[in-house]
């Protein structure tokens, strides 16, 4: 009958020491995924679209596309990931022009409804609530001050940002991420590296 507390006690030590070795292996995994990841992102080569107050530097290996008109006044480029794992991710970089709105939260509302409105499952019925359940918070397109919308559920990121002392006519300047399935951290990631890309070009910053 005293043999089963002692056995018992000689066990635990064993499990604890497998529990620990099998913690550390995950961790490790763990760890280095999240290095490859890292590492393996990276931007391409700067773009400077003619006649843009801004350039950016996409993704490094994504390919470019021609975009579909996301609202009136846009133009802008599109890249698709080829190697995207467990589905679909692509990017927008656009720029909006002789807007009669200048507030960037409404161009950002007015953005998410024009890509919703072509989603199949959501469209024009549902796209208004949808929008106004997203919140927007502050960000930026490296200088150009805007709003952010994360819709992680849909997998869908706009941002726009108002290119400083331009009136009347507006000039603002969209990122969209669109993916099969929620945001992840690494779409955050790239998201937040294009953002981060965006400078004025000289022709800009030499205007009056």
């Amino acid at each position: 009958m005293n043999l089963s507390p002692a056995r018992e006690r000689r066990a635990r030590p064993g499990l604890a020491v497998a529990a620990g070795v099998a913690m550390l292996a995950i961790a490790t995994v763990l760890c280095a995924l999240l290095v490859h990841q890292r590492r393996s992102f990276s931007l391409a080569d700067r773009l400077a679209p003619p006649d843009w107050a801004v350039s950016f530097a996409p993704p490094d290996g994504w390919e470019r596309t021609d975009p579909v008109p996301l609202m009136p006044g846009y133009e802008g480029y599109r890249f698709l990931d080829p190697g995207a794992p467990g589905g679909h991710k692509e990017l927008w970089v656009g720029r909006i022009r002789d807007s009669q709105v200048e507030n960037a939260e409404i161009l950002c509302r007015q953005a998410m409804r024009a890509f919703f409105d072509r989603v199949p499952g959501i469209g024009p019925r549902w796209a208004p609530s949808l929008v106004r359940t997203v919140p927007l918070e502050g960000a930026s397109l490296g200088p150009l001050p805007g709003v952010q919308a994360a819709s992680h559920g849909t997998g869908d990121l706009f941002l726009v940002g108002n290119r400083p002392g331009v009136s009347p006519a507006t000039e603002a300047y969209v990122l969209e991420y669109h993916r099969e399935g929620p945001l992840d951290a690494r779409d955050l990631m790239v998201c937040r590296a294009v953002a981060a890309s965006f400078v004025l070009t000289e022709t800009a910053s030499g205007e009056p």
